[in-house]
């Protein structure tokens, strides 16, 4: 067949390249690329490119290429004879060959052309080279002078110091260079290049015993140290594929694994598995381990050694019945009208599957595995200084870092663009690239006081402190790309340079560490952390060696006000904490970190994406200058949360989050948007491997911070409601700001599949009984939930507790599925709250710090139901003793421990509408004193001298209760002022993103000695 013939052809291709009419039949003389043919010539020579036997029908396409990755067609070059003239070498030819009748292509071998060598080149074998005119020896230490290219031509003896202040370059051939440490001084460090790679073997082993010695007086040692202007261009020829994930289940004990995508990985290559399940389960053995390889058949390859634990390697699918192995009946994307005119893109697909990467480059940097190493964690470190400049590609570095020593990490930019207030411009053009970090102990790849480089395709594999780490929070337009980041750990206590990389609430070490918002990270993949998968922590100022660095408009910067560059299709999994963390940044040069309680100003509680860099006016609040921004397609499961956001102004789109074992989407934030994700309380993925999380219940989906984030067009699936626990797709924990919580007017075109919508529980349910007495509770959780869109029952009710307080002469409808675990029913409303009241007493004054009680009646005053909330020593949440009260009943509240009340300021009177809301309440006033009762149309309007409602005084309790109008009756004998409340008053609509005052209608209401 045509098909058979064309495939044959491909094996038979015979290349031809004539040179100034000299045919050159191409022999292999360096394998740049896997069965390339290698020729050298002149620029400006001519080039004639053949190819035989090609069949009838075939097209040939000649194809060139710079680099020998990117290739492009040669316009008109389609003949079987064409000439080319040669400039900018190298360059790299191939033929491509399609066939109408072929349903694929296929390319020929790659013709290589590279610049004659120079024929007076100085090589170090040769005694010549040198000014001794003899060949260095063991322990000499060795200056290769500034008019000097020396080649490097054979394995160098164990030297002492190697200084670089001219040119030292690798001939093309396997060679070791050993030494105490090389300091590139104004000088270059060349093997390979970026167009022609070094395909053989260069190990370079830095081997110093001195720990003390330090180069310069403060370059430390066992590094590679450039500075004053020098270069390392260090360019190894890596696997077309770094990294890929596994595409068959991987059982514990396996000897073989699948790939995903086919690989020019080879037996004895060192790869690194990383786990796919909980952080450190089946005992701890769960973790990413390095094994080598011991054979290469196709996509399979055979392991030196049995792998530990189960690793996950099939794809999920999101159907209509649940989560399936099968691409069949799958759900579809929810449609509607969405806030920003977003369409929604949900995923559909859950990928678990192990990463597994390759951590073997043909260019080493290593430290021996010797004493040092072993018992100090003294590795080696790579240090590019101000001027100087770095392009590394293909390199492993192999035993880096030095514990506990600041500067000493495998590779580090040091304040390239910084220098106090002075900007000493942006690094653009270097770069760290398709390397890897074979272990370290401390940290991975630090960009410090450096902007504009890129951070692409590499292995960060088994390091103790931040994995990728921006040092100072000044770090800049970096493109951070493609990453593998897998086994990151807390450094030991007495080593940690910053307190962020210890175990707190939260925190650790982690794979990134992203300190300003104005960088690019993309595509990523972080697994194995024991702190959070990304980091994103903006501080109000940079630290360190970057302190006076400054923002474009010439004062110190902000970077928690900065505007946000990109951060999209990043995955995180296997994390002790959370897969993405945007709070928490650094406070002080020691590395304390907090969040809203520990900045100076409420400004600082969220990052704000500002277009200025800086707080907007009103304290940071005015969001005149408020920018949206996106965190698109990110990934994370069997993490503690997905996401940890406290931001402004976010969109989180297309987020793909399952099996974590706390609450999926949490944080806080003005406005902030989920759309289009999906979230998947358990998968398919489940106990294959021991875990203490295997068994807990499933959390909510969705924590939204008194709907601080509205959520739109997402998927759930799998979140069942386990009683007494947050559980179910929408959690309620947060809700103690209002009594009642309408938020849910934004949640809308969600699906929810074999899902529970939410459970209520009780405040000390959510926040554990030893901080919240459940018989003596001082806070509560908001009494009355709205559901326009008929999440948990029909549109428009109100989820409840199921407690006569609340349900009394009201319709119960249950929620399903299981009623009997959804802790609440749903109900007509509507529903007010009463909350924020200052209480002003003889003894002093308090605001809703006191012990609480209320109580609900029928028409005939007989009690129906009630609680009371405690005063309480601890703060947490004291001050949230509210109420919700529904329309029609009547109610009473009454302070236990106060006596001789004379000023009641209730300043959030929520949800009273219009003139047909009304209740009847009474609050405890001393029958000693004369009491006169107004109320405000917004609140603390009574503070501003606004004209107020005032209420009409009546003789009795049955003329406030049947009251067509707003009105109160004192009931003197017991202590109590009776109110029939009536809304209407307020008249706010929705202005500049704020929705509170427009869904609520707050009033205020006061109740006070007449004068």
């Amino acid at each position: 067949m045509k098909i058979n013939k064309l495939c044959f052809w491909l094996l038979s291709l015979f290349c031809l390249a004539t040179i100034q009419n000299h045919s050159q039949n191409l022999t292999k003389l360096n394998t740049v690329k896997n069965s390339e043919f290698v020729i050298t010539a002149k620029e400006n020579e001519t080039l004639t490119l053949t190819a035989n036997e090609i069949e009838f029908g075939q097209h040939l396409q000649w194809q060139e290429s710079n680099n020998n990755t990117n290739w492009v067609n040669i316009n008109g070059a389609t003949t079987n004879n064409y000439i080319i003239t040669l400039n900018d070498l190298p360059k790299y030819y191939r033929a491509f060959i399609t066939e109408s009748s072929c349903d694929t292509h296929f390319k020929s071998d790659v013709i290589s052309v590279f610049t004659q060598e120079p024929s007076n080149k100085m090589y170090w074998s040769d005694p010549n080279s040198w000014e001794t005119l003899q060949k260095p020896k063991q322990g000499e230490r060795v200056v290769i002078p500034k008019d000097k290219h020396i080649y490097l031509d054979e394995n160098t003896p164990e030297l002492d110091e190697l200084i670089i202040l001219g040119t030292l370059e690798f001939e093309r051939e396997d060679l070791s260079l050993t030494a105490k440490n090389i300091l590139v001084n104004g000088g270059q460090l060349i093997i390979g290049e970026e167009r022609r790679p070094f395909t053989h073997k260069a190990i370079i082993t830095l081997n110093d015993t001195n720990l003390d010695h330090n180069v310069m007086m403060q370059m430390g040692t066992r590094g590679i140290i450039v500075v004053n202007g020098g270069r390392l261009d260090l360019h190894g020829k890596s696997p077309e594929t770094a990294w890929t994930k596994i595409d068959t289940h991987a059982e514990d004990g396996a000897t073989k694994l699948n790939l995903a995508m086919q690989t020019t990985w080879k037996p004895d290559d060192e790869i690194v598995l990383g786990p796919s399940d909980f952080y450190e389960a089946a005992n701890g053995e769960s973790i990413s381990q390095r094994i080598k390889i011991a054979a290469v058949n196709g996509k399979e390859i055979e392991l030196s050694e049995e792998i530990k634990a189960f690793h996950w390697g099939a794809l999920q699918y999101v159907t209509t019945n649940g989560i399936s192995l099968t691409a069949e009946n799958i759900v579809p994307t929810p449609t509607g009208d969405f806030l920003y005119d977003i369409v929604p893109n949900n995923p559909k697909i859950l990928d678990e599957r192990a990463p597994v990467g390759n951590l073997t480059r043909n260019i080493v940097i290593q430290a021996p595995n010797d004493d040092a190493w072993q018992n100090e964690g003294f590795g080696i470190h790579i240090m590019m200084m101000p001027t100087t400049v770095a392009h590394i590609n293909g390199v492993e570095i192999k035993r880096g870092g030095q514990r506990g020593r600041v500067r000493r990490y495998p590779f580090h930019w040091h304040m390239l663009s910084y220098k106090g207030s002075t900007n000493l411009g942006d690094a653009t053009g270097q770069y760290f690239k398709n390397s890897t970090i074979n272990e370290s102990k401390n940290r991975g790849i630090v960009v410090h006081g450096t902007n504009g480089t890129v951070v692409q395709n590499n292995i960060v594999f088994d390091v103790k402190g931040h994995g990728i780490f921006t040092e100072n929070g000044a770090e800049r337009r970096t493109l951070f790309d493609h990453n593998l980041v897998l086994k990151v750990r807390n450094p030991e206590e007495q080593f940690a340079i910053k307190k962020h990389e210890l175990e707190q609430f939260r925190r650790g070490s982690s794979g990134f560490w992203i300190s300003n918002p104005d960088n690019t990270t993309t595509n990523n993949h972080v697994g194995d952390c024991e702190g959070n998968g990304y980091w994103l922590a903006f501080p109000m100022r940079p630290f360190g060696e970057s302190s006076g660095a400054l923002y474009d408009d010439g004062e110190i910067m902000d970077p928690r006000k900065m505007p946000f560059g990109v951060f999209e299709n990043n995955t995180a999994h296997s994390c002790n904490k959370n897969g993405f963390h945007n709070d928490d940044p650094e406070l002080d040069e020691e590395g304390n970190t907090g969040g809203a309680r520990s900045n100076p100003t409420r400004n600082y509680k969220n990052y704000t994406s500002d277009t200025t860099g800086r707080p907007s006016a009103n304290m940071g609040f005015a969001r005149d200058t408020w920018r949206r921004f996106d965190i698109k397609r990110f990934s994370a499961w069997k993490c503690t949360a997905t996401m940890w956001d406290r931001a402004n102004f976010v969109n989180t789109l297309e987020t793909v989050t399952a099996d974590n074992h706390g609450t999926f989407f949490a944080g806080s934030g003005t406005r902030g948007l989920i759309i289009g994700s999906l979230a998947v309380g358990r998968s398919l993925n489940y106990n294959y491997n021991n875990s203490k999380y295997n068994d807990i219940p499933v959390s909510n989906a969705f924590a939204s911070y008194h709907h601080t984030f509205d959520i739109q067009a997402n998927i759930a699936i799998n979140f069942p409601g386990t009683k007494g626990v947050a559980s179910g797709v929408f959690g309620i924990t947060d809700y103690y700001l209002r009594p009642v919580e309408k938020g849910h007017w934004l949640s809308k075109g969600n699906i929810l599949i074999n899902s529970h919508p939410g459970v209520r529980i009780t405040a000390s349910e959510a926040w554990r009984p030893e901080r919240v007495d459940p018989d003596k509770p001082h806070f509560n959780l908001s009494g009355a939930i709205w559901d326009p869109n008929g999440i948990w029952g029909p549109s428009g009710n109100y989820l409840v507790p199921d407690d006569p307080f609340y349900t009394y002469n009201s319709t119960k409808s249950p929620i399903g599925p299981n009623p009997e675990v959804s802790g609440g029913v749903s109900v007509t409303g509507p529903y007010y709250g009463f909350d924020d009241t200052d209480i002003y007493y003889t003894g002093g004054s308090t605001k809703n710090r006191t012990s609480m009680k209320y109580t609900r009646y029928d028409d005939n005053l007989n009690k129906i139901g009630g609680f009371t909330l405690y005063g309480n020593d601890s703060n947490l949440l004291q001050v949230m003793k509210d109420v919700a009260t529904q329309k029609g009943g009547i109610f009473e509240v009454s302070y236990p421990d106060l006596d001789d009340i004379y000023d009641i300021h209730i300043n959030k009177a929520a949800n009273f509408l219009s003139e047909a809301d009304e209740l009847v309440i009474a609050y405890e006033f001393p029958g000693t004193r004369d009491a006169k009762v107004s109320a405000y149309n917004h609140p603390y309007n009574l503070l501003n001298n606004i004209s107020p409602q005032i209420y009409t005084q009546v003789s009795s309790f049955e003329a406030v209760k049947n009251a067509t109008s707003v009105s109160y009756w004192q009931d003197k004998a017991n202590d109590k002022v009776w109110m029939k409340i009536k809304g209407g008053i307020a008249n706010k609509p929705v202005n500049n993103d704020k929705w509170e005052d427009h869904i609520y209608q707050f009033i205020q209401i006061r109740i006070w000695e007449g004068d």
